[in-house]
């Protein structure tokens, strides 16, 4: 009830209602209702018939405008590089109802982002891909240590552009009642920073707990960030939270903040569970900050999900991940936008000094110095502007700093000759440059974000699946809340099985979308005909995305197998590669297996399940 009266006061209703008005407008032209209006109007009223028919002649207007729009969309979408699963839909429904086609095209088939979070993105990769490259020495390493596991890993680095590191620590908790007291010990020894990312956070008794040392936290000095989505957690706690958490000086944003208009950003929604402390832990998988993880609660009964505790280098790939996401939350400027404005502002503050000769912007250099040893953050910039002006340099110079808005700068140091040094505020200087413990497991891990507006707008979740499942010759472990792939995925699997390769799946045994667990059981048989084995979990709910090969290659993650993780939402996951924690991993699925029911090899859905998966599948690439 309390979920209930939150949902009706928070603006979530009346956000859902003007879009559902706005469908409805779109929908009402498209099936030509206003026909029906004006004939319906000019039966009563025959003086009027005129002025209906300048409004009939407007709309048909629309109509032909529409269908032209249509015939292009046609040509672009058919040459678009795009998996062919993605263009059907659109060129089924072109043509037969081509205003609401049209009108949703234009705002949804892009998977990308807006400008603004797209330069976002680019000063990210700017920003972190010379520190995780892989040298020629270090490739020859991989290429020998890593075996055939070596492009699974290759292929995140091109991509994700994060490290391959090796001599971490890695911890797997098989359930929330594990990973949640690891987790409040751990935010409890942060000295320095604390960032947290989630999908759903809901008000309750592990909500409280975080909540109280976050607060505690920031007021002893630490640096503590969170940011959650703003649809996941939509009635689930007040959407006043970023507000209140301020106060305590807690960076809080919601990402990406639902607005009552139709947007393809909206879309795009923060899949993440992130947990970093310090450079000491960092927690990543499939739990998010709810009782029900910890089955404190019951909802579809036990509520099976993981999660991995990670400590050493690797923590890195998890900071720069949030960081990205943490710019877009926040609207952090861009590095190369700050170096833009800084020039501007230090040209404006230069002309507004009295004793400033006639100066040409071509007047301010802005260069890097070669000792940033002793900067605390990175890019310092010195200007050298000395030669145009009636006063000694360090008198300028001085004068000048007065003068420089100083939102984006740390700090600034003025030499005896009249450089200016602008220590700009700059995470990824500040938070990647830790010198990490090493460890005595052998193994390889390697922890990464994927979403829209990455290199070439890759699905490297999917793809990430699909490298793993071709690494198999024996035996696959693969656990997913939610069955409806990719065709790419689900040839995958098909491919496996028929190497000769056991694969085992495991779905829900009590789901929690009925509609979600038709269309994956619409999608048994042709696994079934192959010779994959699929189990329900009769504890509960799964909602548990991993993936073991071989007892020696894994996957924890958010990553589900369906559109909306692979395709739209931002998700992060761990590769692991003989690290110790594999044989935890191996028993925690052999233990889900035995308290699981296999699905006979027989199994086939009744007609209407056969007919509803039909014209769900349709629309499927497109949800």
């Amino acid at each position: 009830m309390k979920k209930f009266i939150r949902f009706l006061t928070s603006g979530t209703l009346l956000i859902f209602l003007f879009l559902l008005i706005e469908v409805l407008v779109v929908l009402f032209f498209d099936f030509e209702l206003d026909t029906v209006v004006l004939l319906l109007f000019a039966i009563r009223n025959p003086e009027i018939i005129n002025a209906l028919q300048i409004v009939e002649y407007v709309v048909t207007g629309i109509r032909i405008l529409f269908v032209i729009i249509a015939i292009f969309l046609f040509f672009r979408i058919i040459n678009k590089w795009e998996d062919p699963e993605f263009k059907i839909p659109w060129l089924v429904f072109l043509f037969i109802f081509p205003v609401v086609t049209v009108t949703f095209y234009l705002i949804f088939a892009d998977h990308g982002l807006p400008h603004k979070e797209k330069r976002i993105m680019k000063s990210y990769y700017e920003n972190v891909e010379s520190r995780f490259e892989i040298t020629e020495k270090n490739n020859q390493v991989l290429l020998d240590e890593l075996d055939n596991a070596v492009g699974t890993f290759k292929y995140i680095a091109n991509t994700a552009k994060v490290g391959i590191h090796k001599n971490n620590q890695v911890t797997y908790y098989k359930n929330g009642e594990a990973f949640f007291p690891a987790m409040i010990e751990g935010l409890k020894k942060a000295k320095e920073f604390i960032f947290i990312e989630f999908f759903i956070i809901t008000d309750g008794k592990e909500w409280t707990a975080v909540k109280d040392i976050l607060i505690q936290k920031a007021q002893e000095g630490v640096d503590v960030r969170v940011i959650y989505d703003d649809m996941g957690c939509g009635g689930t706690i007040s959407s006043f939270t970023p507000q209140r958490l301020r106060k305590y000086g807690i960076k809080c944003y919601k990402f990406h903040p639902f607005r009552p208009i139709l947007s393809g950003v909206f879309n795009n929604r923060d899949h993440r569970k992130i947990v970093i402390v310090d450079h000491q832990m960092a927690f990543t998988g499939g739990i998010n900050l709810a009782d029900e993880y910890a089955n404190e609660i019951e909802r579809f009964g036990y509520w099976k999900d993981t999660m991995v505790k990670i400590e050493g280098s690797a923590i890195d790939n998890l900071i720069s991940t949030f960081l990205a996401n943490y710019g877009i939350a926040s609207k952090t400027k861009p590095l190369k936008q700050i170096k833009k404005d800084l020039t501007e502002n230090i040209y404006d503050a230069l002309k507004e000094l009295k004793h400033c000769k006639t100066l040409k912007k071509s007047a301010i250099l802005l260069k890097k110095t070669s000792d940033i040893d002793h900067a605390v953050y990175t890019n310092d910039i010195a200007i050298i502007a000395a030669p145009y002006l009636s006063k000694t340099p360090h008198e300028i110079a001085n004068e000048l700093v007065e003068l420089i808005d100083k939102t984006d700068i740390e700090k600034t140091e003025v030499s005896s000759s009249g450089i200016i040094s602008f220590y700009i505020k700059d995470d990824f200087y500040r938070f990647l440059n830790h010198k990490y413990q090493t460890y005595s497991d052998p193994g390889y891990v390697m922890p990464f974000g994927d979403g829209p507006g990455g290199i070439d707008d890759a699905l490297i979740g999917e793809q990430n699946y699909v490298n793993i499942l071709k690494y198999a010759k024996r035996k696959v472990y693969i656990s997913t809340p939610y069955l409806i792939p990719t065709y790419q995925l689900m040839d995958a699997m098909i491919n496996a099985s028929l190497r000769g390769v056991e694969v085992n799946l495991i779905v829900p045994g009590i789901p929690d979308k009925k509609l979600v667990y038709l269309m994956a059981k619409g999608n048994f048989k042709p696994l079934l005909k192959v010779g994959v084995r699929i189990y329900k979990y009769k504890p509960g709910f799964n909602h548990m995305k991993s993936m073991l090969v071989d007892d020696e290659l894994a996957f924890v993650g958010t990553i589900n197998f369906d559109f909306r993780s692979l395709v739209h939402h931002f998700e992060c996951g761990t590769v692991l590669y003989k690290n110790n924690c594999i044989k935890d991993i191996k028993d925690d699925f052999e233990e889900m297996l035995s308290v699981s029911e296999e699905v006979p090899s027989t199994y086939k859905l009744n007609v209407w399940g056969r007919m509803v998966c039909g014209i769900i599948k349709l629309i499927a690439p497109l949800l």
